[in-house]
């Protein structure tokens, strides 16, 4: 590793000697050994400050290597990232990213998004551009002022010492970094929103400092204006191949594995194999079960089970011993209990203290007794579900942690649990929390939460004369008409802003994602270009990027565009959903009767 590192500093050493000149030339009155030292300071500075990035993005730990980092080149798989003209290999991707300077790369869980922003910033080292890279985790702002650019300087001040506000505006105003955002998803939702507006004012303030964000897809993007936004695309099967064969595992495993996966599985199972995380807990799983399951959450219970019964994957019959004397049973009904309450508190990563006081909060809800810091320690070590990452512990997958969650809200029968599944729901287009509970418990699902939000839906559709007053339904659910006419490979120019009026937007998305009902409403894109113009006050504008406000959008507007036909099929689709959820409880509970009457 010291050589590889040595040769990628080597390689960034002439961009950095320049830019730090820069630095000290823009540093009004001081004297040439004044500047000459300065000069010095900051080129060592800056070497210190990559080589401790490199550190961090060089090696990783994987599900298969929990205990010692391994280099990202033994586990990285070049992905594809899909923008709307373009799929993009890496070399296509650093080219658009410097011209277009801001972007933002989305995946879903366990798609890899870390890990390619870990090697772009190891590739933007070895091969530098004239820029700096800057590498920040956004998950650490949730332990701080959550001021974006103060946790900048204060990450670069820490091995640079002395190293000015004044200088950091100076590099992000020329355009001597590259700010690398890695998962803004994983910031605290209560921080999500002025985290956000930071990076627009600092992208918007600093025009020529590249900025890459990753995040799991996010509806606030789709309003980020000056930001092209790509995604990580699913694996095909010669990348399957190629991750496999990377993969440190039993060899014999490997080469079965890999003759299912091209003879029959990836055709049937495409879904899990094209996801990098999915694919090694196939590889594990199906070793241990001589099985492939066809639901997600059951591949978590299976990959727990193997993390908790064999712990080293690359070790034959290596266990390591467990700090606790707890049964299997009794370990996983506090582990589900702990994600939970972690889950609901939005911590993702947390110190050790946290930690300990999630275990007694669950240990005494499940009134089980075990001692804090020994189960902290199982899940550090045996078992590897929470990694040490300095002074913070976080999970080897925030994955497993929605995994939990669901398992909780699917086998327990407890007082307002209503009340938390609606705290969850506002996350459903962003985690697996809310279809792996229906998934596994789609009954409970209904009964505790979702039959009493489609009958008020449905009850508050019913008092609606929709054929002349649309824009009732429109606010219940949207706030905006956006037109975007610059991006001629769109299916749909035009898309809704959503509301969250009362929570009405999010019952309809969940009706949409698990109930089969089409997606967001299909306008007539030249009347919402014609009447977006009208209302700018310029009919001949050229401007091909507009958006029509709730105060500007009328009953007329909504009937000329199309939305009264979307309108009614909802309303039509909220009843006939009710009526089959309540005629299934009617079902199952006259089942039940006649059994007992028997």
């Amino acid at each position: 590793m010291a050589d590889i590192t040595a040769a990628i500093l080597a390689g960034i050493s002439q961009a950095t000697a320049a830019i730090c000149k820069e630095i000290v030339m823009s540093t009004v009155g001081l004297a040439k050994a004044q500047a000459e030292k300065l000069t010095v300071e900051l080129e060592i500075g800056f070497k210190k400050l990559t080589q401790r990035n490199l550190e961090r993005c060089a090696k990783v730990k994987t599900l298969l290597h929990r205990y010692e980092p391994i280099d990202i080149e033994r586990a990285y798989v070049h992905p594809l990232i899909g923008f709307a003209r373009t799929e993009a290999d890496q070399a296509t991707f650093l080219r658009l990213f410097q011209e277009h300077c801001r972007i933002v790369v989305t995946g879903m869980a366990g798609s890899g998004k870390s890990m390619f922003m870990k090697y772009l910033y190891v590739t933007l080292c070895r091969e530098p551009i004239g820029r700096i890279p800057i590498f920040i985790e956004m998950r650490h702002l949730n332990n701080t002022n959550a001021n974006l650019l103060t946790y900048i300087l204060n990450q670069i001040s820490s091995i640079i010492k002395g190293f000015s506000q004044t200088q950091l505006e100076y590099c992000l105003a020329h355009g001597k970094f590259v700010l690398m955002l890695d998962g803004l998803d994983e910031v605290e939702h209560t921080l999500r929103d002025q985290i956000s507006d930071q990076i627009l004012e600092l992208t918007f303030k600093y025009a020529r400092t590249l900025a890459l964000i990753s995040s799991r897809p996010l509806d606030r993007f789709s309003s980020w204006t000056e930001f092209h936004v790509g995604e990580i695309l699913p694996l095909d099967k010669e990348q399957v191949n190629e991750l496999i064969n990377k993969i440190d595992y039993d060899e014999a495993s490997k080469k079965k594995f890999l003759n299912e996966v091209n003879s029959s599985i990836f055709e049937t199972h495409e879904e899990f194999l094209s996801n990098p995380l999915l694919c090694t807990m196939m590889l594990m799983t199906f070793e241990e079960f001589a099985e492939i399951p066809s639901k997600m959450h059951v591949f978590y219970e299976q990959a727990f089970n193997v993390l908790y019964s064999k712990h080293d994957a690359t070790k034959a019959s290596f266990k390591r011993k467990f700090y606790t004397t707890l049964s299997v049973d009794d370990f996983k009904r506090v582990l589900t209990t702990y994600c939970l309450f972690s889950y609901v508190d939005r911590q993702i990563s947390f110190n050790e203290e946290a930690a300990r006081q999630y275990t007694r909060k669950a240990a005494l809800y499940e009134t089980v007794t075990v001692n804090d810091q020994m189960f902290v320690n199982d899940l550090q070590e045996p078992i590897c579900l929470l990694l040490k990452d300095g002074d913070s512990l976080a999970f080897l997958h925030r994955s497993f942690q929605e995994y939990f969650t669901a398992l909780f809200l699917a086998q327990r029968d407890v007082p307002q649990i209503g009340k938390i599944i609606e705290l969850l729901v506002e996350s459903a287009r962003e985690d697996n929390v809310i279809s792996m509970l229906i998934d596994m418990n789609r009954p409970a699902f209904e009964a505790k939460f979702y039959e009493d939000r489609i009958r008020k839906l449905s009850a508050a559709l019913h008092k609606i004369d929709i054929d002349n007053h649309p824009i009732k339904v429109f606010r219940m659910l949207f706030s905006a008409i956006h037109y975007d006419g610059e991006d001629d490979h769109l299916d749909n120019k035009v898309t809704v802003v959503v509301s969250n009026s009362k929570g009405w937007f999010s019952t309809y998305a969940l009706l949409r994602q698990f109930y089969s009902i089409d997606g967001y409403p299909w306008f007539d894109e030249e009347t919402v270009l014609r009447r977006a113009r009208e209302i700018d006050g310029d009919t001949h504008s050229a401007r091909n990027n507009l958006e029509i406000s709730l105060s500007d959008i009328d009953d007329q507007l909504l009937i000329e565009v199309g939305f009264v036909e979307f309108a009614l099929k909802l309303r039509e689709h909220a009843a006939s959903t009710l009526r089959t959820i309540e005629g299934q409880a009617k079902q199952r509970n006259n089942i039940v009767a006649e059994m007992l009457a028997r």
